[in-house]
C-alpha cells in the first residue's frame, strides 16, 4: 500500500466507519436493554459505550496523525493529489468527532434518566 493509499484509508475510516460504528452502538444498546434490565447487568450498556467511544475516537486520532504526516499543503486552490487527501482527512476528523459526541451523548442517558424503569 502506498503512502497516499494509507492516508486515504485513514481518512475514509473516520469519514465512513465511525458513523456506522456509532449507529451499531445504538443498535447494540437497544438490543441489550431488555436483557440488562431483566438480569440486573446495566454495566453492559456502559461497557458498550466505552468500547464504541474508543473505536470512534481512534478514527479522529488516525485522521489527525495522517493529516500531520501529510504535512503542509501549500496549493489548496487546484486539483492536486495532496489537497484532496488533506480534504478527506479533515472530513474524517470532523465526522469522527461528531460520532464521538453522538456516542457520548447516548452513553450519558443511562446516567441521567436511568435504564430500567
Amino acid at each position: 500500500m502506498t503512502s497516499s493509499q494509507h492516508l486515504l484509508s485513514r481518512g475514509f475510516y473516520g469519514f465512513l466507519a465511525t458513523p456506522v460504528l456509532a449507529l451499531i452502538s445504538l443498535q447494540i444498546k437497544f438490543m441489550l436493554v431488555p436483557w440488562a434490565c431483566g438480569h440486573g447487568h446495566q454495566w453492559t450498556l456502559h461497557a458498550v459505550t466505552v468500547v464504541f467511544l474508543l473505536l470512534t475516537a481512534i478514527g479522529a486520532f488516525m485522521g489527525f496523525q495522517g493529516w500531520r504526516d501529510l504535512g503542509s499543503v501549500k496549493d489548496l486552490g487546484c486539483n492536486t493529489h495532496p489537497s484532496w487527501i488533506s480534504f478527506v482527512l479533515v472530513l474524517g476528523i470532523l465526522m469522527s468527532i461528531l460520532s464521538v459526541i453522538f456516542v457520548f451523548a447516548m452513553g450519558m442517558s443511562p446516567f441521567l434518566i436511568g435504564v430500567c424503569a
